[in-house]
């Protein structure tokens, strides 16, 4: 008998814990921002503008180049995406390109992160945008991340799915 009521007990609490889970995935409206970035701006330098709590030492103007095109001032149409299901990254590149609009990169997410510096403490926030690939191949992309009420500048794998927690930076092409 007691076999049977372990067994209901746990049956329960696993309804319980999929049912919280099953409303957390919903899918959030998109928000829309805009942001100035300071192309010229070294990366060391904004990355110090961020006043991160903590930030991966490879994230640097080595492995993070500016890109073709990314000179000057410009303000920035931005949509901060939150899928509601799991996505790969080339999906959601896939998604939102259909959408007119094209992964942040690394500079566009470091003006993001002066300029809306709370947000990341909500959810992790995604650029898909440029990438770097390590001495062992692995392809990492920029996360403005959280731990506690401490905001850090980290990489994440781009060839992981996001899963809803995650939050993913677009521009308006």
């Amino acid at each position: 008998m007691r076999s049977f009521r372990s067994t209901l007990f746990a049956m329960l609490i696993a309804i319980s814990i999929l049912s919280t889970l099953s409303c957390s995935s919903k899918k959030d409206e998109p928000m829309y921002l805009s942001a100035v970035v300071n192309y010229d701006l070294p990366l060391s330098e904004a990355v110090e503008a961020g006043n991160y709590d903590w930030k991966d030492g490879n994230i640097n103007s080595n492995n993070f180049p500016a890109l073709l095109g990314e000179e000057g001032q410009k303000k920035l149409d931005m949509a901060l995406i939150h899928f509601g299901y799991r996505i790969s990254s080339r999906d959601a590149i896939t998604e939102m390109d259909n959408l007119g609009y094209r992964p942040a990169t690394a500079r566009e997410i470091l003006a993001f992160g002066i300029q809306y510096p709370n947000l990341q403490k909500q959810f992790p926030i995604i650029a898909l945008g440029q990438s770097w690939v390590d001495t062992d191949g692995f392809r990492w992309v920029l996360c403005l991340d959280r731990n506690g009420s401490n905001r850090g500048l980290d990489l994440f794998s781009f060839g992981r799915d996001w899963i809803v927690y995650y939050r993913l930076l677009f521009v308006c092409k």
